[in-house]
């Protein structure tokens, strides 16, 4: 551990984050990707929303959740990100 240094603090409002797009897109002309994070359906599709609005040319989607349960099948695990 004594190679690794305090975790950053990365730490912005989704506000602030959409706001940097948008001045990004202004400001150069190259294709902007944007990144989003999300694990419940309402709030990553909003979010991404607001994330299209800002002008992005693609965006990166990474949903997560953990399956922990065996039992599950991988159409049920699916089937919880999409509704």
């Amino acid at each position: 551990l004594d190679d690794y240094s305090d975790e950053p603090d990365f730490k912005i409002d989704p506000e602030t984050y959409v706001n940097h797009i948008a001045k990004a897109k202004e400001a150069v002309r190259i294709p902007i990707i944007s990144s989003l994070n999300g694990s419940t359906f309402g709030g990553w599709q909003r979010y991404a929303r607001q994330i299209e609005q800002a002008g992005v040319d693609a965006l990166e989607l990474n949903l997560y959740n953990v399956p922990t349960d065996p039992e599950r099948t991988a159409d049920d695990i699916e089937t919880e990100y999409l509704t």
